[in-house]
């Protein structure tokens, strides 16, 4: 399967990119993984940059091994931005499985790749989605991310409107100015949503 096109006997090409960090939610993951009925692999694109995410790195090559996963889930470590797009682009999915909120960069990336997003229910995505859907969003958890997974692979006019909406949007905004934008509509939806806490 690539942009578009699908077949049942192609394994499905998955991944995320960025630094290995907690707000990534490994756990939801790895469980929509094991969901999964259709062949995968999936690519992390990217490694550790800070100390302290070395053990969470050992910690994620302990539990692909463990599942026998070694042939079908990578991480590539550092990769030159070069590097990066070029992976990315070989991508089918990107799964924006961010527990809190998304990395503006990664999905940013995302986008000028031209990829279908499946992410989780923060109000960034939702205001995203706003007046187009940019991002097929898993409300529900593991189940709802394998399903929102297998849905897309199956439906070739859903996920061709989801690419062309993303290339729309990459093509009315340089990578600087989608960047900009998202962080913009972060604070708006960050600050919305501690102003309803508050009360």
């Amino acid at each position: 399967m690539r942009k578009g096109k699908t077949s049942e006997r192609s394994a499905l090409s998955l991944g995320a990119t960025g630094f290995i960090n907690p707000n990534y939610d490994y756990d939801l993951l790895f469980a929509a993984l094991e969901r999964l009925e259709r062949a995968w692999h999936f690519s992390w694109i990217g490694g550790v940059r800070r100390v302290e995410d070395e053990q969470l790195a050992d910690a994620l090559r302990r539990r692909i091994a463990q599942r026998g996963w070694n042939d079908r889930f990578e991480i590539t470590g550092w990769v030159s931005d070069e590097e990066q797009m070029k992976r990315c682009a070989a991508l089918d999915m990107f799964l924006a499985l961010f527990k809190h909120r998304s990395s503006s960069s990664s999905l940013m990336i995302a986008f000028a790749a031209r990829l279908p997003v499946v992410g989780l229910p923060h109000p960034l995505f939702h205001e995203l989605n706003r007046e187009k859907e940019l991002v097929c969003i898993a409300e529900g958890g593991a189940d709802a991310v394998a399903r929102c997974i297998a849905e897309l692979a199956g439906d070739e006019k859903r996920r061709r409107r989801l690419v062309a909406e993303v290339s729309a949007y990459a093509e009315r905004h340089s990578f600087k100015q989608m960047s900009q934008r998202v962080f913009v509509l972060y604070q708006k939806v960050s600050a919305q949503h501690s102003c309803s806490k508050r009360r």
